[in-house]
């Protein structure tokens, strides 16, 4: 019956995959909206103060979310990437609105390192909460190289 379902709606199971990914991604990103303020941050420890906030709040309150993106991540790399790349643009693009050099190498080892934490705390370190200054202190340092 499913099947049936949706070859009404899309033509194959790629199809079906990338719909999915980019619902996740809108996700995603109405809640990384949520998390800031109506202005993006200015400094770089607002900066790692939001998200600190998001990837904490990604990992717990909302971790089917982000294990629904970590499923699509591994069973279907490159329906993913272009949505990694918007984030990571975007990110390049606020580091440098900030004046600091290596905006790209930032926002990828920020990227990292909050896929990372959110990986482990859906996985290894289950039911644990770290300290949201640690988090945030973290994000600050790869800001800041």
């Amino acid at each position: 019956m499913m099947s049936t379902c949706s070859s009404n709606y899309f033509r194959n199971r790629a199809a079906l995959v990338a719909a999915a990914v980019d619902r996740v991604e809108q996700q995603d990103m109405h809640l990384l909206r949520h998390f800031g303020t109506e202005e993006p941050p200015t400094t770089v420890a607002a900066l790692a103060e939001q998200l600190a906030t998001a990837v904490l709040t990604l990992a717990t309150d909302h971790a089917d979310l982000t294990r629904a993106r970590f499923a699509f991540a591994l069973d279907q790399p490159g329906v993913v990437t272009a949505g990694h790349e918007r984030m990571l643009g975007g990110m390049e693009m606020l580091l440098e609105s900030m004046g600091l050099p290596g905006a790209r190498l930032r926002a990828e080892a920020v990227a990292d390192y909050s896929d990372g934490l959110a990986m482990h705390l859906l996985t290894a370190r289950r039911g644990q909460h770290p300290d949201h200054a640690t988090v945030a202190a973290n994000i600050r340092r790869l800001l800041e190289g």
